[in-house]
């Protein structure tokens, strides 16, 4: 089926360790193309891209610093994309999905588990809506981003690991959004 994504409801957001905590971000332009087969999710396809200018921690200075060459480098590599490979169904609606992420021109095999919302239902407004929830994790030196400030105690000020989440509601393609 053709399902396309309502943004309102939706959310493609990341976190990654600064010094002592955790700070959340998101990207507020996206989109993606879903076949999903809700019978059988295995037989299901994801693939997307990520506008990366889009990013927002919430902090302009440091969305700035990682729209530049020293992080992202969007004046270069404006679009981060994701490409399923192969589905594994691991019961009750819980699925894990391979595929490739692309980020800087570096490809790599990665691995998210999700869940799917199960069967497709009507909103009040008679738009059929179904959902899915995704999250996995990924080493962004792997990716070319390297950047980082040694700290004076040990340690550096940004973490290496960075945990993705997608939260995705879906429309019918012929849906209207509410």
């Amino acid at each position: 089926m053709p399902w396309v994504i309502d943004k309102r409801h939706s959310n493609v957001g990341f976190t990654i360790r600064h010094i002592v905590t955790k700070v959340r971000g998101r990207f507020s332009e996206y989109e993606a193309n879903i076949q999903l087969n809700e019978e059988d999710l295995i037989h299901s396809k994801f693939s997307g891209t990520i506008q990366v200018a889009s990013i927002d921690t919430n902090e302009a200075e440091r969305d700035k610093h990682l729209r530049s060459a020293e992080f992202f480098d969007v004046a270069h590599y404006p679009t981060m994309t994701y490409e399923s490979t192969r589905i594994q169904a691991l019961g009750n609606n819980v699925f894990r999905v391979y595929g490739n992420l692309t980020i800087r021109d570096v490809t790599r095999e990665i691995v998210v588990e999700g869940e799917f919302a199960g069967p497709p239902k009507k909103d009040p407004w008679g738009v059929l809506r179904s959902g899915l929830s995704a999250s996995g994790t990924i080493d962004r030196h792997e990716f070319g981003l390297v950047w980082n400030v040694p700290l004076e105690a040990g340690g550096v000020l940004v973490g290496t690991t960075v945990t993705m989440q997608l939260d995705l509601e879906l429309m019918w393609e012929d849906g209207k959004q509410t």
